[in-house]
């Protein structure tokens, strides 16, 4: 949501040459903006309100800024014609977010380093998300720490029956932080972590108290 007229919203993604490929729709009816290949964009709206934004195209998306976090409402759709190469703290400190997205995104994550492969903290600090299906995800190729806390301090996030599902890379080598300050309280007895080496905060100060 844009709060004052003339206020400049920024997408600060990831800036690394031939990651960034992309057409984007502000959604105010100027003209869409295509092959755009900046890590850093802005658009100046003329007037305060609710804009629907889009992006199609090959994207790493990253937020290493929070000035405009606030202004995201709700995440709707990851879409058929857009490339994901990187997701890494996106929807950082987006506490106003909801997530209604009931589609997978299309990772592709074969041009990263491994430290960058997954969706770490992707939806940490969204305190407005309660809960969330993210069940049709394919994981399969998030390995190193790419999970790490993903869902950190989404305080009032819940969890749900899907996560016990998630079959993971034999590359995932750490499970840190992942529902650190949330609500979650699920079974995962169906997880298989022969792998991982590292647990760190896993369940910190979370009302977590099954036996795996």
């Amino acid at each position: 949501m844009i709060t004052t007229p003339s206020d400049a919203f920024t997408f600060d993604l990831r800036s690394v040459a031939g990651f960034n490929n992309y057409d984007i729709d502000w959604g105010d009816g100027s003209a869409i903006e295509t092959g755009v290949t900046d890590a850093i964009k802005s658009h100046t709206y003329g007037t305060a309100g609710l804009y629907e934004i889009k992006i199609t195209g090959q994207v790493y998306l990253r937020q290493t800024s929070s000035i405009d976090a606030d202004c995201y409402t709700e995440f709707k759709q990851w879409g058929t014609a857009t490339t994901i190469t990187g997701v890494r703290e996106f929807f950082f400190l987006c506490q106003n977010m909801t997530y209604t997205a009931t589609d997978a995104p299309n990772f592709d994550f074969s041009g990263t380093s491994a430290t960058y492969h997954g969706p770490f903290r992707l939806f940490a600090n969204c305190g407005a998300i309660t809960s969330l299906d993210l069940s049709n995800w394919d994981i399969s190729n998030v390995t190193g720490g790419g999970l790490n806390s993903l869902f950190n301090f989404c305080t009032n996030f819940t969890g749900g029956a899907w996560l016990n599902n998630w079959v993971f890379n034999s590359g995932l080598t750490k499970l840190e932080g992942l529902f650190t300050e949330t609500q979650f309280n699920l079974p995962l007895n169906n997880w298989q972590t022969g792998n991982i080496k590292s647990f760190y905060n896993l369940f910190a100060r979370t009302p977590f108290k099954i036996i795996l």
